[in-house]
């Protein structure tokens, strides 16, 4: 049966919107009795109290929200949903010989693509409009992520991984930038090689970082220094992902060279591989974001993600605000892309529709923290991208 729920091209686009709430700005307010206008080019054109002339879309007990952003994902593997569940990250994930790297060479080009398909559903009907992905395969990789979007409305930034230094300049011309997995296998004089490679194109570089107790402890045998520290002196990384095993030193200089670092907690949790240092990074002032990994071994779910953050922060003896977990996948991103992923006037008009009648957050008066700590995708009525509706519950009575 098809699914009328994903639409593969955009509706009429509503040229205004009204919701009871919305989350408008840097500041993520929350304002009462919002009209969105949506321009031609797909820009939120006027957000006001007043209500304009023309047809207006309505949305009476839900709040507009600024899309999320997934910072950190691996789509291509959603093919081989939990087929690693309860192994080591090592022969899991680990290049070249996990099981996900023997997978990605076994498995069929036709069959990848549907579960890449599949998981830009899971995105939409979350409200994930954006996602950044760490594309293997050198830039054959790259090519067959590019194609499975082809006609999907969901906006991607593709990080392609390098088979060898020889052909960065290849992968760089087809990607957005680089996602690397350990840097332990590169020399010092191949990541600065790297660097100069992007250096001025705009481009985005990040890699894995202390993932792992091991692959630390082998950075600081063979270079004599972890490798967050050696990463960001010979990369200069627009972000690095994970940093699980940070030190207090590691995270200073992080703080120093501004570098954003992107959680992925649950798939730290999955992997059994340790927790991130959230309190110290809180404290230490660091712009986090956040992402679910490898889509097979989780869920492209960052309600959920919030859930377990907030968690494993309080046994590390913080709170966090829900404010600032909501800036994790919408303003902090912003910052690193070049690009705003909140709602204000000029920007994308990508945001979707959570209702606020439902049982699991009815009566809460604060809706970050109804969003944050209760919400869930089942909550959402539509996800719009530039203003055209690009997801639809099947169960929404609007």
């Amino acid at each position: 049966m098809e699914d009328k729920s994903f639409l593969t091209e955009v509706d009429e686009m509503n040229k205004t919107f009204f919701a009871k709430r919305a989350i408008i700005g840097k500041n993520l307010l929350v304002k009462k009795n919002v009209y969105l206008t949506v321009g031609s080019d797909g820009n939120v054109k006027n957000l006001s109290t007043d209500r304009p002339l023309g047809e207006i879309k309505e949305f009476k007990n839900d709040i507009i929200v600024p899309g999320f952003v997934n910072c950190h994902t691996h789509v291509v593997d959603a093919f081989a949903k939990e087929a690693g569940y309860g192994m080591d990250v090592e022969s899991t994930v680990a290049p070249p010989n996990g099981l996900k790297h023997r997978l990605l060479k076994e498995t069929a080009e036709t069959k990848k693509i549907h579960g890449i398909r599949q998981a830009i559903i899971e995105f939409l009907s979350n409200g994930t409009t954006c996602f950044i992905d760490f594309r293997e395969e050198g830039r054959e990789g790259v090519a067959l992520l590019r194609n499975a979007l082809s006609n999907q409305l969901i906006k991607a930034k593709i990080l392609g991984r390098p088979l060898t230094t020889e052909n960065i300049e290849t992968v760089l011309a087809i990607s957005d930038g680089l996602g690397l997995s350990s840097l332990n296998k590169f020399i010092d004089e191949e990541l600065e090689s790297i660097r100069r490679s992007i250096q001025g194109s705009g481009k985005l570089v990040a890699y894995h970082a202390s993932e792992t107790p091991e692959l630390r402890a082998e950075s600081l045998r063979v270079y004599k220094e972890s490798d967050i520290l050696r990463g960001v002196k010979r990369l200069s990384p627009s972000f690095i992902v994970h940093a699980t095993h940070a030190t207090k030193s590691d995270i200073e200089y992080l703080k120093t060279q501004e570098i954003p670092v992107v959680l992925c907690p649950r798939a730290n949790g999955y992997l059994g591989v340790g927790i991130p240092p959230i309190k110290r990074l809180v404290e230490a002032g660091i712009s986090l974001c956040l992402g679910t990994d490898n889509l097979m071994l989780n869920a492209p779910d960052l309600f959920r993600e919030f859930d377990y953050l907030v968690r494993i922060a309080r046994l590390q003896g913080i709170t966090l605000n829900p404010r600032e977990i909501m800036k994790m996948v919408t303003v902090y991103p912003s910052m690193f892309l070049k690009e705003r992923h909140f709602l204000e006037e000029g920007v994308p008009a990508d945001f979707f529709v959570f209702e606020l009648d439902k049982p699991n957050i009815k009566g809460m008066s604060d809706f970050l923290k109804a969003l944050v700590l209760r919400g869930s995708k089942g909550n959402l009525k539509a996800t719009y991208i530039n203003g055209a509706q690009v997801w639809r519950s099947n169960f929404s009575s609007s």
